[in-house]
């Protein structure tokens, strides 16, 4: 009788859970201050950091700066709202990445930021800004030539697991410099996956007290 009613219990909470729900969660309010720059002579550094301020299911912050080619400095900061990527007019090609360990499993179904680029002071090319999930392309932004603000939302579907990475990338070609922020995704989460464990777990200690009994 006990284990029936154990059994009514998980099954009204699974009723009770339903469809997986979405909501709109700030991935990275970009607050915590984190810097990597590159040397005259690196062309890439990277340092990390564990942000108290991600959303719950990111774990370590990993923070690059590349220059492909070219020479001066590319710095890739975060701190008081932003993700900012700045090069110089003789770095080509450089980008900044803000790349985030994944320790849950979740879906995106959208993300959603704020940019601005000051423009190519050559006019040589256009800014990009890009998402990834581990090396999979999710979305991309093609930038102006001219400085100016976006605001974008992906439509991309993208599933997570432990171990994932999740990635953010301004990538642009010489004096252009990039700035993101308020960094938000669609989240989805399945409310029914602990009853369901829970479930698994009650048919273990079942199958055990019937086995010890005989």
């Amino acid at each position: 009788m006990v284990y029936l009613k154990v059994l009514l219990a998980i099954m009204a909470s699974l009723s009770l859970a339903g469809a997986a729900s979405a909501s709109v969660v700030t991935l990275d309010s970009f607050q915590t201050a984190q810097s990597a720059v590159t040397t005259w002579g690196d062309s890439s550094v990277t340092t990390t950091q564990t942000p108290g301020d991600l959303f719950g299911a990111l774990g370590d912050r990993d923070l690059t700066a590349t220059r492909i080619v070219g020479v001066g400095q590319v710095a890739a900061s975060i701190g008081s709202g932003t993700f900012g990527c700045q090069r110089p007019q003789f770095a080509v090609a450089s980008y900044c990445v803000s790349s985030y360990e994944i320790d849950d499993t979740f879906s995106m179904t959208g993300i959603f930021y704020d940019a601005y680029s000051n423009g190519d002071p050559f006019g040589l090319g256009v800014g990009l800004i890009e998402f990834y999930r581990n090396s999979d392309l999710i979305g991309r932004q093609v930038l102006g030539v001219g400085a100016g603000s976006y605001s974008t939302m992906f439509a991309s579907t993208a599933s997570f697991t432990s171990g994932d990475a999740f990635s953010a990338v301004l990538r642009g070609t010489a004096g252009d410099d990039l700035w993101m922020s308020d960094l938000r995704g669609n989240v989805v989460t399945e409310p029914g996956s602990l009853a369901l464990a829970g479930l698994g777990l009650f048919g273990a200690t079942l199958i055990r007290r019937r086995r010890s009994v005989a």
